[in-house]
């Protein structure tokens, strides 16, 4: 598995900044360490929030099905897992 080297646990971006730096990118939902990535994990960034101790990501996954999580919640999904994902 490849990780990702960007800590999200330790966020410090603006939610304008994390936005722009993730807008249109695949976004993976953290799951438990050795839990195999299913097509409900993936979802595309639709808007980034402020709260008091960190970002709020609102997701867009399949059939406009939308989350919301805190930053540290969630990655970039990488090459190899959007491939996977795509068949």
């Amino acid at each position: 598995m490849e990780t990702n080297p960007v800590d999200f646990a330790t966020e410090t971006r603006s939610a304008k900044d994390y936005y722009q730096d993730h807008r249109g990118r695949v976004m993976v939902v953290c799951g438990k360490e050795g839990q195999a990535l299913e097509s409900r994990h993936f979802f595309v960034v639709e808007s980034v929030g402020t709260l008091p101790n960190g970002l709020l990501v609102t997701g867009l996954f399949d059939y406009n099905r939308r989350e919301r999580f805190r930053s540290h919640e969630v990655r970039l999904a990488t090459e190899n897992e959007i491939a996977s994902r795509n068949g």
